[in-house]
């Protein structure tokens, strides 16, 4: 049998969605420019930026991040 599953208060939903919102708008420009210039397309800068904010969405909690651009 597979444990119950847990499920966050709402408004530590909503204060993650907000945490989350503003981590993307302040740093999805500067790494799709940045991954533009080193890779030479546009295309494949936008999907590694996209994967890198799955990555950072799936495997961390953002109120943990303390320093963004590693990701």
């Amino acid at each position: 049998p597979s444990a119950p599953a847990t499920q966050s208060p709402p408004a530590l939903v909503e204060t993650q969605k907000k945490q989350l919102g503003a981590l993307y708008g302040q740093h999805h420009r500067w790494l799709t420019g940045w991954l533009t210039k080193m890779l030479g397309c546009p295309h494949h800068a936008a999907d590694l930026s996209q994967d890198t904010f799955v990555r950072v969405i799936t495997h961390t909690d953002i109120r943990t991040v303390s320093e963004h651009r590693p990701w």
